[in-house]
């Protein structure tokens, strides 16, 4: 197949195919930051919680007394997968509306602009 008997109709399909996949690399990069970040913030976290209650935690919670862990990574964790979780939504269900979808919203809008209008007399 020669690059003169591809259509306009196949060029846009390429197009729309190359910016899905550029998309689903970009998620899949976000999601490897997050679980490599994830393991290296909670290393941090152990060693700093480790040192501070001077040993392994007797109980977790937000007192200061001696033994005491605190559990600010649950925060920096559960904000950041929920940043991931809004990126996957739009990788794979962000997507561009069909044809028959466009259709349907036109004849929705005509047929309100139809009853908005005042009848001529």
């Amino acid at each position: 197949m020669s690059t003169e008997t591809i259509t306009e109709d196949e060029n846009a399909l390429r197009s729309l195919a190359r910016k899905q996949v550029l998309r689903v690399r970009n998620f899949r990069f976000h999601l490897a930051a997050f679980v490599v970040g994830t393991v290296i913030l909670t290393g941090v976290w152990v060693l700093t919680e480790y040192l501070e209650a001077d040993g392994w935690p007797e109980r977790f919670g937000d007192e200061d007394a001696p033994g005491t862990w605190h559990l600010w990574i649950l925060y920096v964790v559960g904000v950041w997968a929920l940043i991931v979780a809004l990126k996957a939504l739009g990788t794979y269900f962000g997507r561009r509306p069909s044809e028959a979808e466009v259709e349907r919203e036109l004849e929705r809008l005509r047929s309100q602009n139809r009853v908005d209008e005042p009848a001529v007399r």
